[in-house]
């Protein structure tokens, strides 16, 4: 999967510059962020394979939102690369529409598991006064 995300992203969407005429700092930017999207492209595609049970639906969520942030970083690249890029383009939308999908699996996560964590807490209770009576 990782080998897959790094091959669609830096060789369709996102060619990094590393010509000698950058500084240093910036040629390091310009591999690191497309890679940070490889790795984050990752993760969601792991999340989905490996996601079951009560958290499901969360995990559903947060990897459609990490989905939508890759998206938007992609955009981002190419419309900086372009000189098309002003403050409040559609990618700083995307980014945030992304955050807030995120931050919506996450807490479908953490109910998820709060719910999981009571019915457990509430099937020990039963067996231990079972067991005492």
């Amino acid at each position: 999967i990782v080998i897959i995300s790094f091959l669609i992203i830096f060789g369709l969407f996102s060619r990094p510059d590393l010509s000698m005429d950058i500084p240093l700092l910036q040629k390091v930017m310009n591999i690191y962020f497309p890679l940070g999207d490889v790795v984050t492209l990752a993760i969601a595609f792991i999340a989905l394979r490996i996601g079951g049970g009560k958290i499901h639906k969360g995990l559903y969520i947060f990897s459609g939102g990490l989905l939508l942030q890759t998206t938007a970083d992609l955009l981002f690249t190419y419309r900086v690369a372009t000189s098309v890029y002003w403050n409040g383009d559609i990618s700083d939308l995307i980014y945030t529409t992304a955050a807030f999908i995120i931050g919506i699996g996450i807490v479908e996560i953490i109910h998820s598991l709060n719910q999981s964590t009571i019915a457990i807490d509430l099937l020990k209770e039963k067996a231990f006064s079972a067991f005492r009576s």
